[in-house]
């Protein structure tokens, strides 16, 4: 995923995205590059970060 508004959440960041959560939506998305469901459902989530934000 490469939209600057997505970010990859790891064990480092996730405590600040959490309280970022408090101010601005935050949409948890968990995908697999071997499903079909998320490589269709990928490309409209990236251009839906790019457009709300």
């Amino acid at each position: 995923m490469s939209v600057e508004n997505i970010v990859n959440i790891n064990e480092s960041n996730l405590q600040q995205v959490l309280e970022q959560s408090m101010t601005t939506p935050v949409l948890f998305y968990f995908w697999s590059e071997r499903s079909q469901h998320c490589l269709q459902l990928t490309p409209i989530l990236e251009s839906l970060a790019f457009i709300i934000f």
